[in-house]
């Protein structure tokens, strides 16, 4: 996934527990400029229903730095069901030095 100034990638997404997955991610600062009190939100839903929001605060990122993100993905049955069926669909906000950026995607789970 893709914004102005960053590549967002997941990495590795492992089976933790039936109903729970370990999502390795990373994000690159693709600009020419230091990217500064970089955040980001990642909204996961399956079917239109939400799943989980992930928050970061990754800091600073220098021009072509790469930062490794890991969390888990845990879920109900029920939501279990729908990513597995379905898969996910992510909506990601980047924030840094004030700005904005967003962009969409899917995950196969």
């Amino acid at each position: 996934m893709h914004t102005d100034r960053f590549d967002f990638e997941l990495v590795a997404v492992e089976e933790a527990s039936t109903f729970s997955r370990d999502v390795t991610a990373t994000v690159t600062n693709t600009s020419d400029d230091t990217a500064n009190d970089v955040s980001l939100s990642l909204d996961i839903a399956a079917g239109g229903n939400h799943v989980q929001t992930v928050d970061v605060d990754v800091g600073d990122l220098e021009p072509g730095e790469t930062r490794e993100i890991t969390y888990t993905l845990s879920v109900s049955p029920t939501q279990g069901v729908a990513l597995m069926a379905q898969g996910a669909d992510l909506d990601l906000t980047i924030t840094a030095d004030g700005e904005t950026e967003q962009t969409e995607g899917t995950l196969d789970v």
